[in-house]
């Protein structure tokens, strides 16, 4: 399991993959046809560390949406036709 995730750690330092999701979906599911691990195989793991940085990257994305979404809705009920 631990080679698993240095390997995987080494993939997203070398900076071909952003996140460990990129990742699984770019690497694993193209060469091996799955992206979670099978029967002992535990070469499709993350560290906690990777997967913390991607979500917190992953909300402040969608705080980003969000902030947007509020803001168009209150710009629409002021510009709402009397």
């Amino acid at each position: 399991m631990l080679k698993g995730v240095a390997d995987n750690a080494h993939a997203l330092q070398t900076g071909n993959f952003r996140t460990p999701a990129e990742l699984a979906l770019n690497k694993f599911e193209k060469e091996s046809g799955h992206i979670r691990n099978q029967r002992g195989d535990y070469s499709h793991t993350f560290s906690r560390e990777d997967l913390q940085v991607e979500l917190v990257l992953l909300f402040e994305k969608n705080k980003k949406n969000l902030a947007i979404r509020m803001f168009q809705t209150a710009l629409k009920k002021v510009l709402k036709p009397c």
